[in-house]
């Protein structure tokens, strides 16, 4: 049996000892997006214990987000990100930093997750905040649309997953557009917000990564892509 003990007035973390530690999170963690992957995963990366969490969003919870996102009614009309910080501190004893402005060129570093809701987005921040960005020390790229959740994970100081990584980009006009009744569902969303958590995970614990994970949650396939 764990027998390490909890600080008075902290989450009880002992069922996890095993498994991570909050004092194993070695960089502070930067989400930039509190819509459908970024705000489970911030609520997931908190219960993990992780001390330093900062997420950038400049929305309001609407209607459409409750089904599929982690807000509440009460949250309705709220800015996203201080809807999530409060949940952070409720329900995983977290204080979370919510800037509830738009992400432009603050500054980076440690794990950054990209959450964004287009490609554009996804290459506009890629150019010009995290490619060979000395401070950086992960950068993890999270996708989804309808039932399909995509992961990819690299150093952005290495030119060979610079190169590999850059394969995979496009813009918004470039890439699949789903039917408005087919952009997500809720076991999508917590699904690649776990995929995103355990990458983290891995990374402070075991100092690895995989490059690409993929899966189809309706024909339940998965590609795993080592670094």
């Amino acid at each position: 049996m764990n027998t390490q003990k909890k600080a008075a007035g902290e989450l009880n973390y002992s069922r996890q000892y095993g498994i991570f530690r909050p004092d194993q999170a070695a960089d502070p963690v930067t989400i930039i997006g509190a819509g459908g992957i970024g705000s489970p995963t911030a609520m997931l990366l908190a219960k993990m214990g992780v001390p330093d969490i900062t997420i950038y969003d400049f929305d309001v919870v609407g209607d459409e987000n409750l089904a599929t996102q982690f807000f509440r009614k009460e949250d309705l009309g709220q800015p996203k990100v201080h809807a999530l910080a409060r949940q952070c501190e409720s329900q995983a004893d977290r204080t979370i930093t919510a800037k509830n402005e738009r992400y432009v060129d603050q500054p980076l570093s440690g794990v950054v997750i990209a959450a964004v809701d287009s490609m554009d987005m996804r290459v506009e921040l890629w150019k010009n905040q995290v490619r060979l960005n000395p401070n950086i020390n992960l950068y993890i790229d999270g996708r989804m649309g309808g039932q399909i959740m995509r992961v990819f994970a690299l150093r952005p100081y290495e030119m060979a997953e610079i190169k590999r990584y850059e394969q995979f980009l496009c813009s918004s006009a470039e890439a699949a557009v789903l039917p408005c009744t087919e952009k997500a569902i809720c076991y999508t969303t917590f699904g690649i917000a776990a995929l995103i958590a355990a990458t983290c995970r891995r990374w402070w614990v075991k100092g690895e990564i995989n490059f690409e994970y993929a899966l189809d949650l309706d024909s339940f396939t998965s590609h795993l892509v080592p670094s």
